[in-house]
């Protein structure tokens, strides 16, 4: 909400509503703006309805 990037990596396969906080990256708390609370993220993954054939096989040689 400042403007500024927070990258965030994952290691893993992120399952949808997956929840992961970051300490220290939230907002500023209002009594003392030097603190910063912990940012959570809840991820909402979409999956596609339909793949095409060379989507396909790229996703079989994901899993392999």
């Amino acid at each position: 909400m400042d403007g500024r990037k927070v990258t965030v990596k994952r290691d893993k396969i992120t399952p949808p509503d997956h929840v992961m906080t970051i300490k220290g990256e939230g907002m500023p708390k209002h009594e003392v703006s030097s603190y910063k609370g912990d940012l959570v993220i809840k991820f909402k993954i979409k999956f596609p309805t339909t793949l095409s054939e060379v989507d396909k096989e790229a996703a079989k040689k994901m899993l392999i």
